[in-house]
């Protein structure tokens, strides 16, 4: 910029000069701060962070979709795509952004995503194999490439790619509490019956990033989940200020019931929400798996059976006569494996699921029509400017284009 048009500018009032930053995407006000002094104050205000994080959530601006991809071998690679491509690219063609991420320069023996807010990636990082393995959880923001990692005892375990180091007594979530503008992480704790192989909530402990304390809040509802839908239970999924794990089991007054069970991140407090009334016959199926998801601004969950699939979606949340069958996929195009995870919704009706491994666009006419990229741990977000305080940084190091999935072979 030319001194003459700098000097135009610095006559802006400053909240002008805001509204016009407000309108560019986090890459170009990154580079706007080490234009000036004044521009570096401005960009990093918390004021201007949120506004512009409130504007990139309310016009939908450049969602993004990050997958862990494995490699033969090597450290996997966390490879980020935005959604709008994803309708109009052949797979050929799909541009892939790979990401530098926090402890990728030591050897990993496993990482997984356990949930996604406001920019923010929650990563189980366990480094290292056998007993010199070391396990961290970090908070990342992949666009700035800030993090901080939360201190847990040294027999928590959170990477379930390494058998030897997961915790399977425990599941975790990711979310931001407004009432204190602080972000959480939430853990849940299992005792796993050896009668009847229900593992049964026992204990949910939250760590709040800001006061860096754990809290434990003890769980006298009798929330269970039956092991096999159990071992497929993925982190929380955050939705209307609450997280959202797979369908466990109620048990009220003598009788059972199957729901998605919540814990609202304001109030700290468990919940459940209702599943859909017609497939209820096929909950009790012992070939039956469920899992939740999102699609557009609706909670959803998917419902596997011996031949088929079903999404439904509650367009009504807390409503539970609103829940309503969106997408029937034929078992005849899907796979051995009893797992199914819907990620987004496109205008065109295509719908983005997370099976066996693999990232697919699925029709309503009944099938999968192509296999986009391979990975797991797949986890949307929206590029932001929020700030961790920790000045830790990862270096940022980027490659756009096209890239061979690490599955392919010469």
């Amino acid at each position: 910029m030319k001194s003459e048009e700098m000097s135009m500018w610095r006559r802006l009032p400053e909240e002008n000069q805001a509204d016009i930053f407000l309108k560019l995407p986090v890459n170009s006000i990154l580079a706007c701060r080490c234009v000036c002094k004044i521009w570096f104050n401005l960009l990093r205000n918390p004021k201007f962070i949120k506004n512009h994080l409130n504007r990139s959530i309310r016009n939908n601006n450049n969602p993004r979709l990050m997958i862990v991809q494995p490699q033969y071998g090597k450290n996997p690679i966390i490879s980020s795509v935005d959604y709008k491509s994803i309708s109009s690219s052949s797979p050929s063609e799909l541009k892939v952004v790979s990401i530098n991420y926090p402890f990728e320069n030591k050897e990993i023996e496993g990482i997984v995503t356990l949930g996604s807010c406001n920019g923010l990636i929650c990563l189980g990082i366990s480094t290292g194999k056998g007993i010199e393995t070391k396990n961290y959880i970090c908070i990342w923001n992949p666009s700035t490439g800030e993090y901080k990692t939360i201190n847990l005892p040294v027999y928590e375990c959170v990477a379930e790619s390494s058998p030897k180091s997961y915790d399977v007594r425990s599941r975790y979530g990711f979310g931001y509490d407004g009432n204190i503008d602080d972000y959480k992480l939430v853990k849940m704790s299992f005792n796993e019956s050896l009668l009847n192989s229900f593992p049964k909530l026992q204990t949910i402990q939250v760590f709040a990033l800001g006061s860096k304390r754990w809290k434990t809040i003890e769980c006298p509802d009798p929330y269970m989940f039956p092991s096999r839908q159990f071992n497929k239970m993925l982190p929380g999924l955050l939705f209307n200020g609450a997280l959202h794990w797979s369908p466990g089991m109620t048990t009220n007054q003598g009788t059972n019931s199957e729901v998605i069970v919540c814990f609202d991140i304001n109030s700290e407090r468990l919940m459940d929400v209702p599943l859909p009334e017609e497939p209820r016959l096929h909950l009790r199926s012992r070939n039956s798996y469920k899992q939740v998801g999102l699609l557009g601004d609706c909670l959803c969950v998917v419902f596997l059976y011996s031949f088929q699939a079903d999404i439904w979606v509650m367009k009504d949340y807390g409503v539970s006569e609103s829940w309503t069958k969106v997408l029937t996929i034929s078992q005849l195009t899907m796979f051995t494996d009893p797992f199914l995870k819907p990620l987004w919704a496109f205008e065109n009706g295509d719908v983005l699921v997370h099976s066996r491994k693999e990232l697919s666009l699925c029709s309503q006419n009944n099938g999968i029509i192509k296999v986009l990229l391979h990975g797991n741990h797949p986890e949307s977000y929206v590029e932001s400017l929020v700030s961790l305080k920790s000045d830790t940084y990862v270096k940022k190091s980027t490659t756009n284009g096209i890239r061979r999935n690490p599955s392919d072979r010469d």
